[in-house]
């Protein structure tokens, strides 16, 4: 990781929502990653594909480390649509200054308008490589890329834009791809399409938070009522006033579960706040961009490496 200037104060999730740690590394994830050193040893080069309102989290250090150093790294900020635009073009700027990655670019899985930079970016990272084997008297073969990134953050919906038609299986939750497969993305480029990777041991609470919020783990690995309670903590202190907007609350009503609970009528027997249904309803409008365009990872964090 790179130093940089720590995070507001305000954004810190409480200790009371920090008390349970979310982990999720389902079998068939740590079967791939067993294989995965041989796999990407022969990959050209890899697009590493990023939560755009996570760029840090869905980072995956782990998987990144497994790789040489000289591979060529496309970097996809996927869910464009869903992030706060401002705070996307503040990532890519950052992190196009770093010579590791070939391409740095914003995209969303379901519009065709970034697949031409995709494409060459592959094709360029790979044309070093392919030249010294022509140079060797070797026939020149399709270019051999992989796609990585975390569960849910699109991967499989990014494939199917790429080439045009509907190749893999998609879904709203993390875990949908299961097995490897190579996909014919271009005349020149073959495709190796992983499964999403997640570190058996997540970095922190607050990291797991963020992945449930964006439903990069499974649904069984936390509480959402923890989950939506903390969504809300950080988007007040990232974007004030907004959720109040948003849910018709005045500016000095606490927003918390019981309370909106309350505000919406949503009760059980007895008039009893139903907190779970709440945080149900919340983390749904967010995941369907309800609450506007949110990047929960500023650039005044810790930035990607």
């Amino acid at each position: 990781m790179c130093a940089a200037s720590k995070s507001p104060a305000s954004t810190e999730p409480s200790v009371e929502v920090l008390k349970g740690t979310i982990q999720w590394y389902p079998g068939h994830i740590a079967k791939v990653e067993r294989e995965l050193k041989d796999r990407l040893a022969h990959v050209d080069v890899i697009l590493n594909v990023l939560d755009a309102r996570l760029p840090q989290t869905t980072f995956n250090q782990r998987v990144v480390a497994q790789l040489s150093p000289n591979k060529p790294m496309v970097l996809l900020l996927n869910k464009a649509d869903l992030a706060d635009p401002a705070q996307t073009n503040l990532w890519v700027s950052q992190l196009e200054t770093n010579e590791r990655y070939t391409l740095v670019v914003p995209v969303t899985a379901t519009s065709p308008k970034a697949r031409q930079r995709i494409i060459k970016a592959i094709l360029d990272g790979a044309k070093p490589l392919l030249d010294k084997l022509v140079a060797k008297g070797l026939r020149r073969r399709p270019v051999r890329a992989a796609l990585i990134g975390m569960p849910n953050v699109g991967k499989s919906t990014l494939i199917n834009m790429l080439v045009g038609k509907k190749k893999t299986q998609t879904g709203h939750r993390a875990g949908v791809t299961r097995g490897q497969q190579w996909v014919s993305l271009h005349k020149d480029i073959q495709l190796l399409d992983l499964p999403g990777l997640i570190p058996p041991q997540l970095e922190s609470p607050e990291a797991g938070l963020k992945l449930a919020s964006v439903f990069s783990v499974g649904d069984a690995a936390f509480d959402e009522e923890t989950v939506a309670q903390y969504l809300i903590g950080k988007v007040e202190a990232l974007y004030p006033g907004r959720l109040h907007r948003v849910y018709e609350v005045p500016e000095a009503t606490e927003l918390a579960l019981k309370t909106l609970a309350e505000q919406r009528n949503l009760l059980m027997a007895g008039g009893v706040p139903d907190t779970k249904r709440m945080a149900q309803m919340l983390l749904k409008d967010f995941r369907l961009n309800r609450w506007g365009g949110v990047t929960l990872e500023h650039t005044n964090e810790p930035v990607v490496s």
